[in-house]
């Protein structure tokens, strides 16, 4: 079986670039927040928009700095992957794109397209829960709304 990497490549990938480290660096973090958004919520964190039985709103942690944290997470995640895949330095960029330039061409483009695509399916969803929760908690909704009015990016939106 022939290597990917050869070893001068892999020496090289070694050597992060300062974008790879970002790039790094925002996936980790963005992972994190996510994570830890979805511990917070426990019991209550669905993949689907729904309520649970017993369902309580969870105003505490990542909650009270923005409505939908995990949105966030993944949202600086897949600006991290992006950035790190493109960078050089970076396993990608050092042994993966020169053997396999179209494969990973496809893939970088992949993901540069359907990252808009991901915003706006957090957008709208992110409304369809705010109208889901502010239609079962009403005024204890409307409080924390107004006490956190960002849904996903802290002071913008």
């Amino acid at each position: 079986m022939k290597a990917i990497c050869s070893a001068d490549a892999l020496q090289a990938s070694t050597h992060l670039s300062y974008m790879a480290e970002v790039g790094l660096l925002l996936i980790i973090l963005g992972g994190g927040f996510r994570a830890h958004s979805q511990r917070t919520l426990g019991k209550y964190f669905t993949w689907e928009v729904s309520l649970k039985e017993d369902h309580k709103l969870c105003t505490i942690g990542p909650y009270s700095i923005v409505r939908h944290p995990g949105y966030l997470g993944l949202w600086v995640m897949r600006v991290g992957l992006n950035v790190y895949q493109s960078a050089g330095g970076s396993v990608v960029a050092e042994c993966i794109r020169p053997r396999y330039p179209l494969v990973v061409g496809f893939f970088l483009w992949v993901n540069y397209l359907t990252t808009p695509a991901l915003i706006v399916w957090m957008y709208r969803r992110a409304a369809l829960e705010d109208e889901l929760m502010e239609k079962e908690f009403g005024v204890v909704w409307r409080k924390w709304a107004e006490k956190t009015p960002y849904r996903i990016v802290p002071y913008i939106y």
